[in-house]
């Protein structure tokens, strides 16, 4: 498992991520907090991204080929 909190280091890992599905994983009810879900089958790895001092949410909840 990787672990980053370096901002730099995030483009890139979104960048081998993409194209793959997304999904609203979990949240907190303030939206302090939210955790999106990066993954694709068969592969066994899956990205976790958690996003700290959201303000609001809008629009879908899961997406596909992001």
């Amino acid at each position: 498992m990787e672990y980053t909190d370096d901002p730099d280091r995030v483009p890139a890992l979104l960048s081998e991520h993409q194209g793959w599905a997304a999904m609203l994983w979990k949240f907190s009810p303030s939206l302090r907090r939210l955790v999106l879900r990066m993954y694709r089958f068969p592969e066994a790895r899956e990205l976790y991204v958690l996003c700290v001092g959201c303000q609001t949410i809008a629009g879908s909840f899961d997406w596909k080929n992001v």
